[in-house]
């Protein structure tokens, strides 16, 4: 069945992580609600299991198994997880919600999903081995990718086939005729948007967040392995940089690579999570988190030949600091090219009896082609903005277009007399 979220922040509030785990390793603890073990997931004769009261979760630095008093428990005793939640509740004497009969058909559904989900992704894994993959994976293999990588991320190959996947499953007996597609159910609950530029933004924190973890879990290695040269030192006293990690006392220059230390350790890689909110609606009524921006446009009007035409757009940008500048500028341009089109082209004419579109096709629909498409200079002015994300930027999914038309009918204006106030702007109108 499927547990609010209320319902397990509740039971994981009420679970002490190093009792559970307890129970099946010998801890020792290190400092205030951080203690340490013999991973029960693998044979080792230096603990490298850690477990943190505080944050609830263990980590193993040697086979990276992770997780939560719930991760714990279906682990060790081979329980699903509604078993494990159900028991550990049982413990802590907190009431376990039954579900209902609509929530038991959803969860159904869902199981439903993830099996197919998971044969799906085993039958690309499987192509990228076979001959029919074999480009893709030369690919990967071209890109730098080692072997353990390809298959931890169960990187998969997709053949150039129609019904190749659906014969698999169905050789798996995936019930393909239960699986139905909801969308735009209000049952379901919420979704993320997709505009605002928010992407970037939002996801930089995360990215940071996760970074800041996987490098903490690395100067635990450091400072914990017997073979380490920081053995005895605290994790505080110790920083990354350029690749290296030092001790902040002795500086960079007598730093140990860090990929020396996991070998040291017989670790093969860190890892570390984070998340964040979407930055564009996040409440903090002090400081605006939008770009900026102003478009400055030159057209020409041949009154003699009815001919107008956009000549020059310069555009300058206030979005934080830009990432990528030429992925950047190229959004910006793009956008600009959709305001000239919205400004003096693209119009959807409806049949007035049936309501049906009249040019619902490319030929008869007018968009920006090349030749109408003039110099853009784009200019940003990359002032981070350290206020909406570590790195100061900003997102410009939609600023480049906000404007433009704007730009070009006040230009119309000061070529011709004549004030446009219905878009897009038509000849016969210029006319007087």
């Amino acid at each position: 069945m499927a547990f609010s979220p209320g319902f397990l922040d509740e039971l994981r509030a009420r679970l002490s992580l190093s009792d559970i785990v307890g129970r099946k390793v010998s801890l020792k603890r290190r400092s205030g609600a951080e203690y340490a073990g013999l991973c029960p997931f693998h044979n080792e004769k230096t603990p490298s299991f850690t477990v943190n009261d505080k944050k609830g979760f263990f980590y193993c630095f040697g086979c990276h198994e992770k997780g939560s008093a719930i991760d714990f428990v279906m682990k060790t005793e081979g329980l699903s997880f509604p078993e494990a939640v159900e028991k550990l509740a049982r413990e802590v004497n907190l009431p376990v919600p039954r579900a209902t009969s609509a929530e038991r058909e959803r969860a159904d559904r869902v199981a439903t999903l993830q099996q197919v989900v998971e044969e799906a992704a085993r039958w690309f894994q499987k192509q990228l081995r076979l001959p029919v993959g074999r480009q893709g994976l030369d690919y990967l293999r071209g890109r730098g990718l080692e072997e353990p990588v390809i298959d931890d991320f169960r990187l998969g190959f997709a053949p150039d086939t129609r019904d190749g996947l659906l014969a698999a499953l169905k050789r798996e007996g995936v019930p393909l005729d239960k699986i139905v597609v909801e969308l735009g159910d209000s049952a379901l609950p919420d979704g993320p948007i997709s505009g605002a530029s928010l992407a970037t933004s939002s996801v930089i924190p995360a990215v940071f967040k996760a970074a800041d973890q996987a490098i903490a879990s690395l100067l635990i290695i450091a400072v914990s392995n017997p073979s380490s040269p920081f053995l005895g030192h605290k994790p505080d006293d110790l920083a990354l940089e350029s690749g290296r990690i030092f001790a902040k006392a002795e500086g960079p220059g007598r730093g140990v690579p860090f990929g020396d230390l996991l070998r040291r350790a017989n670790a093969r890689l860190v890892t570390g999570s984070g998340n964040s909110e979407m930055t564009a609606f996040a409440p903090n009524p002090k400081f605006s988190k939008h770009s900026f921006g102003c478009h400055f446009v030159e057209v020409t009007w041949q009154p003699e030949i009815a001919r107008l035409r956009v000549s020059r757009v310069v555009t300058v940008m206030d979005a934080g600091r830009i990432l990528n500048t030429l992925t950047g500028r190229n959004q910006i341009q793009g956008a600009v090219v959709m305001g000239i089109g919205m400004a003096l082209f693209e119009e959807t004419i409806y049949d007035p009896q049936n309501g049906a579109p009249i040019n619902s096709n490319l030929a008869d629909y007018m968009v920006t082609v090349n030749a109408d498409a003039p110099p853009i200079d784009v200019t940003f002015l990359d002032y981070p903005d350290k206020e909406i994300n570590e790195l100061g930027a900003r997102g410009i999914g939609e600023i480049g277009l906000a404007g433009v038309a704007a730009a070009i009918t006040a230009a119309v204006h000061h070529a011709t007399g004549v004030r446009v106030r219905e878009l897009p702007v038509k000849i016969e109108n210029l006319l007087v």
